[in-house]
């Protein structure tokens, strides 16, 4: 049975949620994201769902988190109040889809549902044909080029996955910054970004990262 983790610090909402999600999945429930890491860490997680204000790791730092370290774990962000603000960072940060609670049931579920059928790019233990004769393996951090292990740096891996994951999205360098990096908007963290992108270019011989002139990168699939 596919797994589900629900993060809600309001009790009554969670045990909701909970019944009704656990007529078709294994649900593990918590208050907090340090808890949620660990729930993470020893089950097969498929989807989380967070409401924002979960404690002193919000539900938007955790979704950077789960991207970085777990790039084949959805991540549906489904808060308490109706704030334009968040929603608008919710947007920034890639987090789709990005509903309210006053969704029902039904809807919530479909998204759920839709969530833990799409494939993942990439399984904890699978190599992943991305196309063009290029494999990745993300358990063991390594990629493959027509057959031939090529050796790249963490970040430059790190980076890769990230912008897989994302695929046909696109990502500003601020943002990659952040979350390969944990950088600062600043002009070094996106020289850093684009020197990386270049080596990537240039080690693995592909046309699939994109530049979007003034803002960032895109992948797209490898023809």
């Amino acid at each position: 049975m596919k797994e589900v983790l629900l993060i809600d610090k309001d009790k009554g909402h969670q045990t909701l949620c909970k019944d009704f999600l656990a007529q078709t999945y294994t649900v593990h429930t918590t208050e907090n994201a340090t808890e949620g890491l660990k729930i993470v860490e020893s089950n097969n997680i498929g989807l989380i769902i967070s409401e924002i204000k979960i404690g002193v790791v919000d539900g938007f730092q955790l979704f950077e988190i789960i991207t970085y370290k777990y790039p084949h774990i959805k991540f549906l962000i489904y808060p308490h109040e109706h704030d334009i603000s968040f929603e608008v960072q919710g947007i920034d940060l890639g987090i789709n889809p990005y509903l309210h609670k006053r969704v029902p049931f039904e809807i919530f579920g479909k998204w759920t549902e839709v969530l833990l059928r799409k494939h993942s790019f990439v399984s904890r233990k699978g190599i992943t044909d991305l196309g063009a004769g290029l494999q990745i393996d993300v358990a063991n951090s390594k990629v493959f080029k027509d057959g031939v292990n090529i050796k790249i740096t963490k970040k430059e891996f790190e980076l890769l996955t990230y912008l897989v994951k994302n695929k046909n999205k696109v990502l500003k360098r601020e943002t990659i910054a952040k979350v390969v990096w944990r950088g600062r908007d600043t002009r070094a963290d996106n020289r850093v970004v684009d020197s990386c992108i270049k080596c990537l270019r240039s080690k693995l011989n592909i046309h699939s990262i994109q530049t979007i002139s003034g803002v960032g990168y895109e992948w797209s699939e490898p023809s």
